[in-house]
């Protein structure tokens, strides 16, 4: 996976802020910096789950990894 998508969303839903970032947890994490303050990093499990959660968290991220559902 060369890109991932960022959004992120308050308590309600609602759509603060939409982001594209190269997957890496560098990437990512500037992309985060960006948007409005987060208390968790919250993204789809896979095949790069491990390797963002531990990138993320030893960049001082708040993570964990969840599981997208449908409604």
């Amino acid at each position: 996976m060369e890109e991932t998508h960022i959004c992120v969303v308050d308590r309600d839903g609602v759509v603060m802020h939409e982001a594209r970032a190269r997957s890496t947890p560098e990437s990512i994490k500037s992309a985060l910096a960006k948007a409005p303050a987060c208390r968790q990093v919250v993204f789809e499990t896979g095949r790069m789950a491990p390797m963002l959660y531990h990138g993320l968290t030893e960049r001082g991220s708040a993570s964990r990894a969840g599981r997208l559902t449908k409604r």
